[in-house]
Order: C-alpha cells, then structure tokens, then sequence
C-alpha cells in the first residue's frame, strides 16, 4: 500500500499510537515499526515480553535480526525465561529464536515473512543457554526436547 518505506514507518507508528484503535491491535502496529527498524516499538515490545499474547511476543523475538543489541537479547531472554512454563511454549520461543539470532525476518504479513540470513546476533549465547536449560528443566517429549535444541544452534 505504501512503496514509500518512510511513509509506511510513518502510518505503522501512527496506528500504534492512535487510542481510538482496539488496544489489542497496537502491539501489531509495533511489531511492524519494528520490522522495519523502530527501535522505540521493538523496546516496548520487549518490555512486555511476559504479557503480551504468546504470538506478539514469539514475533518480538523472531525481529532480532533488525534489531543487533546484545543486552536487549539478553534482556528478552531472562524476561522470556521467567514465562515459559511449557513444553509447547519453549518449543515455539525456540522456533523464534533462530529466526531472530540466525536471520533477518522481513516479515512482509502478520506473523509470516521471509528469513534472509544473517551474521549471528551478538546475543545469540543467552537464547542458546536459555534454549539448554529449557532442554533439561521443562518436561517435553524427545521430539520437543530435539527441536529446541536444533532450533537454538544447540549442538
């Protein structure tokens, strides 16, 4: 809708601060300004890793490709670390961390996009450790326990 990447920036930051919006839909028009490098918005988004809705916050960390700041991966995984209390949900954080550590995800739909590979982000270490102690700590099933190691660059 908007080729003029500016102006897109523009109206994503617009929507998420516009109160007369559904408050549900803010933490979507953040994730956008965070896609394309609000770093404000991916702050905030961080920020609220522990209650924002299980599929904003596994995007939040599927966004660390655009956002290359090792204390806030730090910081998004001690926060993470504290909510995760299921098998299902470490697999799904797992899944979003090696888009966010490995690749840059341009996330072009909500909550689906390409991945462009990418150095590793200075932050990677604290998803891998998080990502082993969820391995040992929470129960899951041979197939889960597989799957957040490998996504993890766990070897």
């Amino acid at each position: 809708m908007f080729l003029d990447i500016e102006e897109r920036k523009a109206f994503f930051v617009r929507c998420s601060n516009d109160s007369t919006l559904e408050s549900q839909l803010s933490p979507l028009f953040e994730l956008f300004s965070a896609r394309y490098g609000d770093g404000l918005a991916f702050s905030a988004l961080v920020e609220r890793l522990k209650s924002d809705p299980l599929d904003v916050a596994e995007t939040t960390i599927s966004l660390f490709g655009h956002h290359q700041n090792r204390e806030m991966a730090v910081k998004a995984a001690e926060l993470v670390r504290d909510r995760v209390k299921t098998a299902e949900e470490a697999v799904g954080f797992a899944h979003s961390a090696v888009s966010g550590m490995l690749y840059v995800y341009e996330m072009d739909l909500l909550f689906s996009g390409a991945l462009d590979d990418a150095l590793p982000h200075p932050g990677i270490d604290a998803w891998q450790t998080l990502l082993l102690e969820w391995s040992t700590a929470i129960p899951m099933s041979e197939v889960q326990q597989m799957s957040v190691l490998t996504n993890g660059g766990c070897k």
